[in-house]
C-alpha cells in the first residue's frame, strides 16, 4: 500500500517595516484562521511551518494537579509558599 502524499501549496507575504506579516486570505480560509485566532510557527534550520494555535477548552484541564495535592488548601498553602520566596523590586517603604 502506498501513502499517499499531499499537495503542497505556496504562499507569499511580504514582511513590513515592524516584521509583521499578513497571512493571505486563502492560507487562513485553508487552515481556518480567523481575526483575533494565535498562530505557531515551529522552525527548523531556515525553514518555518505556521498552524493555527489550538484551543484547550478550560473543562480538559480540570483535575490535572489531582496526583499533586491532597486538597484545594494543600494547593493554595503551595502558592503562598512559592509566592512568599519571590524576589520583588525595590518597593518604597511605607514609613515615609
Amino acid at each position: 500500500m502506498v501513502a499517499k502524499q499531499e499537495q503542497t501549496t505556496t504562499y507569499t507575504a511580504k514582511v513590513t517595516g515592524r516584521h509583521a506579516v499578513t497571512l493571505p486570505a486563502k492560507l487562513c480560509r485553508t487552515l481556518g484562521i480567523e481575526n483575533g485566532d494565535t498562530v505557531e510557527f515551529d522552525v527548523t534550520g531556515n525553514q518555518a511551518v505556521v498552524r493555527k494555535t489550538p484551543v484547550v477548552d478550560a473543562n480538559d484541564l480540570r483535575g490535572i494537579l489531582k496526583p499533586y495535592f491532597r486538597d484545594w488548601d494543600d494547593a493554595v498553602a503551595f502558592l503562598e509558599e512559592e509566592r512568599s520566596s519571590w524576589e520583588r523590586p525595590n518597593e518604597p517603604d511605607d514609613a515615609s
